[in-house]
């Protein structure tokens, strides 16, 4: 691991920051998240700035996790607006890709690049958060393909999708991970009803989603019938790669330690404890680009997100809060009156529960990567 820009890829970089500096736009409306995503979504598409490192078969450039690492860094830098299709582009297109039929692919993948059909992803549940496997939404046969029972709960842009990536129990006399299936759903039919959720800093990222006697085709498994297991680890080791970025905004588009050190300048209160505190969350930064290089390598070697993604996940959705609350703690009362800063911190604590919680991250670390026994159960 280098982590250094080769010639070719500081060229990229350059080419992706300038291209950035004359885009992005100044005023973003997100009251009007799903016109203004969509025609942002097809702007960076026709620029050749969308599958960076999708596989060229798939209608991607096929530059590689680093260049797409490179873009990411440059597009949080330059504060552009959170990608609509980013569940479609980063989760839903990996999986399709891995276990998806030749006729998904050719239907699916090509219509997730341009932005012509946004995904949500339609996993956790009132009663089946971090213990996913507990989920109870049902996929029962009709018609030759399934009808589809239940809630789902902190949906992300499940206002503004197309298409949900849906995992559901289609045995439930199996055991809890073999009887799951992986289903693709039409977001527009009757029977889907998308209750947006009000969050404390005023925005409605997530959605309640009511699934009753929704139609789902033959052709909309991925993956063998209750093998939906395997697909459901693919997305969520994405998702935690995906909402690792730190900060404290969905898809770490909030401010960073630039913004930090910027506002350190320009405020009286930093002395003392809050110096060396700024001083960690720096050093913190480092390394949690350190890591996130790690999993690029690894992926650049052809591998697969696994249980590292948990250690990078953990340690940026930490630093991200660390880094909001040292911002707030400094600007005093005016902290939670201050738009980006205020904003970011509100957020900030979802970022340890979408995609796993800390106490899940945890688990997963102990067992996979530090071989420990598993966690008993809760004593009363």
């Amino acid at each position: 691991m280098d982590p250094r820009d080769s010639p070719e890829q500081a060229a990229f970089r350059a080419d992706v920051r300038r291209w950035l500096s004359e885009n992005v736009p100044g005023d973003w409306d997100r009251s009007d998240r799903a016109r203004l995503g969509r025609q942002w979504h097809r702007r960076l598409h026709r620029a050749g700035f969308v599958g960076l490192s999708w596989p060229a078969e798939f209608g991607g450039r096929g530059l590689g996790p680093a260049m797409q690492f490179i873009w990411q860094e440059e597009y949080s830098r330059a504060k552009a607006p959170p990608m609509l299709n980013v569940i479609g582009l980063g989760w839903a297109g990996p999986a399709i890709m891995l276990h998806g039929s030749p006729e998904q692919k050719s239907r699916y993948l090509p219509k997730i690049l341009s932005g012509d059909e946004i995904w949500c992803q339609l996993f956790s549940e009132p009663g089946a958060g971090s213990d996913l496997a507990g989920l109870t939404t049902r996929a029962e046969p009709a018609d030759g393909g399934f009808v589809l029972n239940g809630q789902k709960v902190w949906t992300s842009v499940a206002a503004e999708a197309d298409l949900g990536l849906c995992v559901a129990r289609t045995d439930p006399s199996a055991s809890r991970h073999a009887g799951i299936s992986m289903l693709i759903v039409d977001m527009h039919q009757p029977g889907v009803e998308v209750r947006p959720i009000r969050q404390m800093n005023g925005a409605a990222d997530f959605s309640e989603v009511f699934l009753t006697d929704v139609h789902a085709g033959p052709d909309a498994l991925i993956g063998p019938l209750n093998g939906g297991w395997a697909v459901t680890i693919t997305t969520l080791m994405h998702e935690r790669i995906g909402l690792s970025a730190g900060g404290g905004s969905l898809w770490g588009q909030g401010p960073g330690t630039a913004d930090l050190g910027a506002l350190a300048s320009s405020t009286e209160s930093w002395t003392g404890s809050r110096r060396q505190d700024l001083a960690q969350v720096c050093v913190d930064a480092f390394a949690h680009r350190a890591l996130k290089l790690r999993l690029v390598t690894q992926a650049a070697r052809g591998g697969q997100p696994g249980a590292e993604a948990s250690v990078q996940k953990l340690f940026g959705d930490e630093w991200g809060q660390r880094l909001n609350g040292l911002a707030v703690d400094c600007l005093g009362p005016q902290g939670l009156l201050d738009g980006p800063w205020a904003s970011s911190f509100l957020y900030s604590p979802a970022l340890t529960i979408g995609g796993g919680t800390t106490q899940v991250q945890k688990n997963i670390i102990g067992e996979r990567i530090l071989g420990l026994p598993k966690e008993g159960p809760a004593k009363p």
